[in-house]
């Protein structure tokens, strides 16, 4: 995708967005690592051992605070601008019902129990995992970082939404918030630094690149793009591949005797060869965070301390109910007292189904043939999934 890239630097976002040199306070992201796993034993393919799943929540932390694996390496001209973003990243806790996680921070699904997802062959691709896979697994954007780690195909290593509504200025204005794909994909395979993980991207780099994106940040340019960020070394260079080493003259652009700033995480390179951001993508990141759409919320969240009241009583009661399921196409929806700010139903490909509600009556009918489809409720305490089948 074509951006357009604009400089931007430390005063820039001070005298713009009413932030400078934005100082190290903890911004915590809760997570769910939605594992998609082919049905194989705890620990073998595609389903990971928690201990390599908890090893990327560590290389997170340390890469986020400055501190990560070789960052002692940074060459002596760019130390001082190696920056701590002050983003924790923390373990869901809890599901969207208030149940305590068996395994804090991941959820196991066997893609035989998703709906309309086909084997993954040589890996699945964007449209099935974004179309299919992510409707039916997510979790309320506003309340957790989803990160889906499951067999990607086409050679990706992982990829990521960009985020709506940020107002970092080298993003499009036109970023959809979509609820049902905000997150973060990553080939199994390059997930975490520790057991399975293959070299070269066995350092848990993948991760925070591509969170990077997530946060907003794009690649670090080359010789024909301005980089975004005036602190990443001044002007154009060509995009660093492998394990280069200070000076990187092979990949520089004309004219910068230096080479290209290759070690940023937002660079081509393989894991040991990235391990800085800089301070003014540092300060992009935690803009991006406090006002995206869904992001903007994440420090509101409940989901890795304690289960409001309100989500413990409704989650017992089970607050929002659909019947007859199956049916017809005709579903009574009873709410149980809860607010429900607005709903909609979804086929398994991610399209949205018209539909006809009565209010009086509480009667949902849907306007579509035979099949599965998802209904999302938004309530006044966060979003619902229901399956909902059509006879």
């Amino acid at each position: 995708m074509k951006k357009l890239l604009l400089t931007i630097s430390a005063a820039f976002l001070a005298s713009q967005f009413s932030i400078a040199q934005v100082p190290v306070t903890n911004d915590t992201v809760p997570v769910i690592v939605h594992v998609i796993n082919l049905g194989e034993a705890y620990g073998v393919g595609t389903n990971l051992d928690s201990v390599q799943i908890y090893s990327q929540f560590k290389v997170l932390n340390a890469d986020y605070a400055g501190q990560g694996f070789n960052v002692n390496t940074v060459p002596a001209v760019w130390a001082g601008n190696v920056a701590n973003t002050g983003v924790v990243f923390v373990k869901a806790l809890y599901d969207p019902q208030g149940n305590t996680l068996a395994e804090p921070g991941i959820e196991r699904v066997s893609y035989t129990s998703l709906s309309g997802v086909p084997g993954p062959g040589a890996g699945w691709n964007a449209t099935t995992i974004d179309n299919s896979i992510k409707p039916q697994t997510v979790w309320p954007a506003s309340l957790y970082c989803n990160i889906w780690v499951l067999k990607l195909g086409g050679g990706l290593l992982g990829y990521a939404t960009l985020p709506a509504n940020s107002g970092l200025p080298w993003l499009p204005g036109t970023i959809p918030a979509d609820s049902l794909k905000d997150g973060v994909v990553i080939n199994y395979q390059f997930f975490g630094d520790t057991l399975n993980v293959q070299a070269p991207y066995n350092k848990g780099r993948t991760c925070t690149h591509e969170l990077g994106h997530w946060f907003g940040l794009v690649h670090i340019g080359n010789c024909t793009t301005t980089p975004y960020c005036s602190d990443l070394y001044p002007g154009n260079y060509n995009m660093a591949l492998g394990s280069p080493v200070f000076p990187d003259m092979a990949d520089s652009c004309t004219g910068f005797p230096l080479g290209p700033m290759f070690m940023n995480f937002m660079s081509y390179v393989d894991d040991a060869s990235m391990y800085m951001f800089t301070t003014c993508q540092s300060d992009s990141i935690v803009w991006s965070l406090h006002h995206s759409t869904y992001h903007n919320n994440l420090q509101n969240s409940w989901v890795y301390h304690t289960v409001p009241t309100s989500i413990k009583e409704m989650s017992t009661n089970d607050f929002i109910s659909v019947y007859p399921n199956p049916s017809n196409g005709t579903f009574t929806f009873h709410r149980n007292g809860v607010l429900v700010n607005h709903f909609r139903v979804m086929d398994v490909n991610g399209r949205e189904i018209k539909t006809d509600f009565v209010v009086a009556e509480n009667k949902l009918t849907l306007l579509a043939p035979a099949g599965m489809y998802l209904l999302q409720v938004f309530t006044e305490n966060g979003m619902v999934i229901k399956r909902l089948v059509v006879e």
